[in-house]
């Protein structure tokens, strides 16, 4: 496994193994590049190296310097970061939650590493699902940090990106961007800040959060500037650049511009797997995408291989209910279906919905992408009565949460648009059609591919309309744009 990763992990131990013949293994000097070492590992997606490495340097520091030593304590926290990236969240909270309280003690609430201490421990609640005790305590710890520290200080930014995302999952868009904005502005106009990876991570969540919003534009301009910058700094191979790249691959295809999205994300896949390898989750991430531009361009084929190899993946590396892994299974699922295996679809959507239904609930954004993909499966196989509940299904819950006009709203109508013309009520049909039009032409403008799409539906069956207009010649005929958001993964460091 080559790239920068790589290779400063074979330097870190290089470091290590000379040190430890000149000064001994529990010489402060050797311990240091031993935590190094850890560090290397975890980013690598080496996690049990790095588990074994930070515990060598937690227990070797603690017998010298004692447990209340601010390097011990931050070994301590590698600790718990490893437990954690090993799947053990449990006793990674335990042990985050052991160093917060020794750091209350030593130097009291409002103090920077105690600070850390907390946001670690919010990250963990995170983990573990619990977004009702994870986003009090990240809200609770950035008063504090505001209380004491400048707006522009790192951790502070690293506080506010923590908090931004537990609101992205609680699917609290709007509070994002308004908790984010200030920062980036702040972070955007001071040169030293610029290019630090807080301040990218700062820039890329928010331009997640755009397209949330459905401001896929400014998304787009945000993270295109981003994507320069970085490149111009880092260099075109840096960890950082391409998992950016992912992140526009991400908003392209939401904007209908699948060419780019294949072309940033493939060219993300290949450098991620170069320099972290071929199972790591920020490649996997990119190969998801690369698979999904590809089923939106038509390259079917070439879609349902590598989303089939990265499903495969995903269940290995990470876990069977893991966000990402989901979301690959369901565009896997699409590209069963439009291959014709209908059926294998199904079993796959309706394995996927159930495990989102009980961690999400029916009003999260990913569970009703796999509604909407109930929907396109029984279009797919002419079930059109079915198609249309389940259209209607995702159509009703999109409606109240995320408006009328919001593009996913616009593709459950369009559904049921389609499933009315499989079922032979064209005037339904074509009611329904002019409506999206309309809604389409004001919120995505007339460049858009969803709009294009149907306009040219409308026109078609408008056309038709008069003659006896069979399901095969009008509801297979109509495709449907767009696709599941995509969940992006974050690269884990070692806690501090």
């Amino acid at each position: 496994m080559d790239g920068y990763y790589s290779d400063a992990k074979r330097l870190t131990e290089m470091q290590v193994n000379v040190c430890t013949e000149h000064f001994g293994r529990e010489n402060t000097r050797t311990l240091d590049n031993l935590f190094q070492l850890a560090e290397a590992s975890l980013r690598l997606g080496h996690y049990e190296d790095a588990l074994y490495f930070v515990e060598e340097t937690f227990e070797s520091r603690k017998k010298l310097l004692g447990l209340e030593h601010p390097d011990t304590l931050k070994s301590m926290g590698g600790v718990a970061t490893a437990h954690i990236a090993t799947g053990n969240l449990t006793k990674g909270l335990e042990v985050h939650q052991e160093v917060f309280k020794i750091r209350t003690k030593l130097w009291g609430l409002k103090n920077l590493e105690t600070l850390r201490s907390l946001t670690n421990i919010a990250t963990v609640w995170d983990y573990l699902r619990n977004l009702d005790r994870a986003i009090p305590l990240a809200e609770k710890t950035l008063q504090m940090r505001r209380s004491c520290f400048p707006i522009t200080d790192d951790d502070t930014i690293w506080n506010v990106s923590v908090l931004a995302g537990l609101y992205e999952k609680r699917e609290l868009f709007s509070q994002a961007a308004r908790l984010l904005e200030p920062y980036a502005a702040s972070r955007a106009q001071n040169e030293m800040s610029m290019f630090d990876f807080r301040t990218i991570a700062l820039m890329d969540r928010l331009g997640i959060i755009y397209s949330k919003l459905d401001r896929n534009q400014e998304a787009e301009t945000l993270l295109k500037h981003s994507l320069h910058m970085m490149t111009e700094h880092l260099g075109p191979d840096s960890v950082q650049v391409m998992s950016t790249a992912c992140r526009l691959a991400s908003v392209y295809i939401q904007l209908g511009n699948y060419q780019a999205a294949l072309a940033e994300s493939t060219k993300a896949a290949k450098g991620l797997e170069a320099a972290l390898g071929p199972h790591h989750q920020d490649t996997l991430i990119a190969e998801a995408l690369q698979g999904a531009a590809l089923w939106h361009i038509g390259d079917v084929e070439r879609a349902h291989e590598m989303l089939k190899t990265a499903v495969s993946c995903h269940e290995q590396s990470l876990r069977l209910q893991h966000p990402n892994t989901l979301v690959t299974k369901r565009n896997f699922a699409m590209c069963l279906m439009d291959a014709g295996y209908t059926k294998d679809a199904h079993q796959i959507l309706d394995d996927i919905l159930s495990m989102q239904m009980s961690q999400y609930g029916g009003e999260h954004s990913m569970t009703l992408s796999t509604i909407y993909a109930k929907g396109r499966a029984h279009e797919k196989s002419q079930e059109y009565q079915e198609a249309l509940i389940w259209y209607s299904r995702s159509w009703e819950t999109r409606r109240r949460v995320i408006g009328p006009a919001h593009i996913e709203t616009l593709r459950s109508r369009h559904g049921m648009a389609a499933a009315y013309a499989g079922l032979n009520d064209v005037t339904e049909a074509i009611k329904i059609f002019r409506e999206i039009l309309l809604l389409r032409l004001a919120a995505l403008g007339p460049e858009h591919p969803d709009t294009q799409s149907g306009e040219q539906i409308l026109a078609k069956i408008e056309m038709e309309d008069g003659e006896q207009v069979g399901p095969s010649k009008v509801s297979t005929d109509i495709s449907h744009s767009g696709g599941p958001p995509r969940t992006l993964g974050r690269q884990r460091q070692i806690a501090r």
